[in-house]
């Protein structure tokens, strides 16, 4: 279960569900399947601690270099939004 304050709040706007949906659209883009893009595993940890920074998303399972240089910007992002549509 996700700690600190507003984190429930935010996971429940949907960030696992806009995380998937950019996942499929990256998947279409570069035709391959969405878990070469990033696992499942990746999705959850994203959502759950909804990382603000490159050194943050870095240290989750499934963000190495490659990836942090590929879609770390669109992931966090993605976090961003959900972040501000649930703090308005």
């Amino acid at each position: 279960m996700p700690d600190g304050p507003g984190r429930r709040s935010v996971s429940a706007a949907g960030v696992g569900d806009a995380l998937r949906a950019w996942r499929i659209e990256q998947a279409r883009r570069r035709g391959v399947p969405p878990y070469v893009i990033l696992h499942d595993r990746t999705l959850e940890a994203i959502a759950s601690s909804l990382p603000r920074s490159r050194d943050a998303l870095r240290s989750l399972p499934g963000i190495g270099p490659a990836k942090l240089e590929l879609y770390g910007s669109a992931i966090l992002e993605l976090v961003s939004s959900a972040r501000a549509r649930t703090e308005r």
